[in-house]
């Protein structure tokens, strides 16, 4: 399909040179930026834009070339002009407008300037399920969670199933984790890509709703069993991604270390469940590519609870056996091994030794 609107470019141009009507030659470029050859398709309009520089259509159509080459800089500036010598009473183009020029800030991480103009765009285009969710999504950007609730909760159409996503978002970094978990489990349950106006990528929807759970297992050390099932469950499901077990296994351990550890380790132990379940089960894939994954056990050298608390622990004599050099000296064991030829992978090492799972 290229091939040919390239050669009917080139023929056109040759045969017809300045015959073309206004119509053909914008047809011809829209046909070029429909089948992403924007380059082409900026310099029809460009030439057009020449004749007319006031067109606000034109100017439009420039500023998506330039925003699609990501050339955000220009591509605002032509946006801005269109909204300025757009007709005053074509509210839902000026909103389009204001809408690509917030992306535009967006992408140029002028976060403030984003939200401005979405909001703009909102208040003269209220009907629109992207316009709304733009103004959202920036308002979250921005850190103004609550705003963003009350531009969800106060708009004026049925929302589709993808504005789970900001609900959960807005409540996840409220630190409402709970609420957080109710929003992502309803969107997962209900998204349907095809029949939604706003595409999400729901592997990092999937993320976000463990990170939600950790966030609540870590706030909550009774009658949690339900969602440490749920967990472990969708970090089975994630760590399918064999480019996700790393980023996963991250995950586990940075919600490892703030979490509060009662008598019953409950947390604690899911934790190392389910790192044991990942080593087990991706060692041999992992060995393919002469990666080699292993557990260590390296005993008791911490609580891990608060500063506050763990020195009130040390005070009553609760102090662990062994240190962090002790550790240290255990993680590095399979590793200097490794060096020197001694492979382990996918297994459980304790006190030096391979130790039943």
């Amino acid at each position: 399909m290229k091939k040919l609107i390239y050669f009917l470019f080139i023929f056109s141009n040759l045969c017809f040179g300045q015959k073309q009507s206004y119509e053909d030659r914008k047809a011809l470029a829209d046909s070029f930026y429909n089948n992403n050859e924007y380059e082409h398709s900026l310099q029809i309009f460009d030439e057009l834009l020449g004749k007319d520089s006031k067109n606000h259509y034109l100017l439009g159509r420039v500023g998506l070339c330039l925003y699609d080459l990501k050339n955000y800089q220009k591509a605002k500036e032509k946006f801005r002009l269109a909204a300025l010598y757009c007709p005053v009473d074509e509210n839902k183009t000026i909103a389009g407008y204001y809408a690509n020029l917030s992306s535009c800030y967006s992408n140029l991480k002028e976060n403030e300037k984003a939200y401005q103009y979405a909001s703009k765009a909102y208040s003269l285009d209220d009907k629109s399920s992207q316009i709304l969710w733009n103004a959202a999504l920036n308002a979250l950007n921005l850190g103004k969670y609550d705003e963003c609730l009350n531009i969800l909760d106060n708009a004026k159409i049925e929302k589709s199933n993808a504005f789970f996503s900001l609900y959960g978002q807005s409540y996840l970094s409220k630190g409402e984790s709970k609420k957080a978990i109710e929003n992502y489990e309803n969107l997962l349950q209900n998204y349907e890509e095809n029949n939604d106006v706003i595409k999400l990528d729901l592997l990092i929807q999937k993320k976000n709703l463990f990170n939600a759970y950790m966030r609540f297992l870590g706030e909550n050390s009774s009658n949690s069993s339900k969602y440490e099932d749920k967990a472990t469950q969708l970090f089975n499901d994630i760590s399918q991604h064999k480019e996700e077990r790393i980023n996963m296994l991250k995950l586990l351990l940075d919600h490892k270390c703030s979490w509060y550890v009662n008598e019953s380790l409950r947390n604690t132990n899911m934790t190392k469940a389910a790192l044991n379940m990942m080593t087990l089960t991706s060692a041999k894939e992992f060995e393919k590519d002469q990666i080699y994954m292993s557990a260590v056990d390296v005993g008791w050298i911490s609580t891990g609870a608060k500063e506050s608390l763990r020195k009130k622990q040390f005070e009553q004599g609760y102090i662990p056996p062994l240190d962090s050099v002790d550790g240290a000296a255990r993680i590095l064991h399979p590793v200097v091994d490794g060096i020197q030829g001694n492979y382990f992978s996918g297994v459980l090492l304790k006190n030096y030794k391979i130790h039943t799972w």
